[in-house]
């Protein structure tokens, strides 16, 4: 058995968990619990799992299949927090622990498909990048959940000096003298009050430097630049990378230790996300009042399926509970609990599957009863 260990899965991790198994599967969740109903708590679980898995294997196999759930009850680290809230998802081959639900019932369920409703709210944790940016010196780091590490190329980091000695691509206002290197390269000779790198002409310069050296590296995270507010204007003004967050790490960071410039740039990247969830809340209620907004249960699931819903608004931590037919396109059933998939789960996954945004609109205006609506592409 393979055990992977993360606490809010990448785009790609949140993806491989979302898609249907050919077998079934096993999802427990835990939402915030003191430590020791916490554990009580998962061995029911485990056990209603159990229970699950017996309609459709022996006992013997059922035991086997959830044995690394056993060996993680009695790992102390997971207990050692005061609060414990976990997801723990069980394939033939794979065991996968992630951040649990905010709200909600403790549930076991087993079917086709992992419960991931509750990871795919909001943006997942993703990789970011951090700029240490001075008029000396530029480090770029690239960093996901709490770890960070410097990234290296050929040309960064970078010195400011460095880069106005040896990188002679424009032709500068104030310079004079006509040296030449190798094929015939005329080199410009500064001059003007200050040393070299106080005039903004060589600023700029350095910035395009860096700015190119980072749009080459990067690929599309979200880069959070530590620098002072003069400087990280600047750069925003000269590079072309799309997404660079509005929020800086202040100052000079060049000395701030990793994990504090860790806390620092996700604590921004958190600030950013919590915006962008409002935004999009508002902009789900706006559709919502005019009508414009689905909320029957079929006509969600079968727009999600064919990957027309744009925006999915559900209250966290709730569930309900049937079967969808897929051929005949409407909710075949809907039965207790435990019994056929969460269909909840099922739009929210088959949303985001397709490009689509899941929204916790525990404060926005959702139909009732299946409390949950949505607005379409097309």
């Amino acid at each position: 058995m393979r055990s992977t260990r993360f606490t809010v899965p990448t785009a790609d991790e949140l993806a491989a968990l979302a898609r249907i198994r050919q077998s079934d599967v096993v999802s427990l969740l835990l939402p915030p619990l003191p430590a020791a109903e916490a554990h009580l708590t998962l061995r029911n679980l485990v056990k209603r799992a159990g229970k699950l898995l017996r309609r459709s294997m022996r006992t013997a196999d059922a035991q086997e299949f959830l044995h690394p759930v056993h060996e993680l009850l009695d790992d102390h680290a997971i207990w050692a927090s005061p609060i414990v809230s976990l997801a723990m998802y069980v394939g033939e081959s794979e065991l996968h622990v992630a951040a649990g639900p905010e709200r909600g019932e403790p549930l076991a369920v087993v079917g086709p498909r992992w419960h991931v409703a509750h990871l795919l709210t909001g943006s997942p944790a993703q990789r970011y990048a951090v700029l240490v940016l001075t008029r000396g010196t530029s480090h770029l780091y690239r960093g996901r959940a709490g770890t960070i590490t410097e990234t290296r190329t050929a040309g960064l980091p970078a010195e400011m000096a460095e880069v106005l000695r040896y990188d002679d691509r424009e032709p500068q206002l104030q310079s004079h003298g006509s040296a030449r290197r190798g094929g015939g390269t005329v080199v410009a000779a500064f001059h003007g009050q200050g040393g070299r790198g106080d005039q903004p002409e060589d600023v700029a310069r350095y910035l395009r430097f860096v700015a190119a050296e980072v749009e080459e590296v990067l690929g599309g995270e979200p880069l959070v630049l530590a620098a002072t507010n003069e400087l990280a204007a600047a750069f925003r003004k000269i590079a072309a990378y799309a997404v660079i967050e509005p929020t800086v790490v202040p100052g000079n960071a060049e000395h701030t230790s990793l994990p504090a410039l860790a806390t620092q740039a996700e604590a921004i990247l958190a600030g950013s996300a919590a915006d962008l969830q409002r935004a999009s809340v508002e902009q789900f209620a706006s559709a919502a009042a005019t009508g414009s907004a689905l909320s029957d249960l079929g006509e969600i699931l079968t727009a999600a399926h064919d990957g027309r819903i744009e925006q999915l608004a559900v209250i966290g931590g709730n569930q309900v509970w049937g079967r969808y037919d897929s051929a005949r396109r409407r909710v075949s059933e809907v039965s207790v609990p435990h019994d056929g998939v969460d269909l909840v789960n099922e739009a929210a996954a088959e949303t985001w599957l397709h490009g689509g945004e899941v929204l916790d609109a525990v404060d926005a205006p959702v139909p009732a009863p299946w409390q949950m609506a949505a607005t379409v592409r097309f």
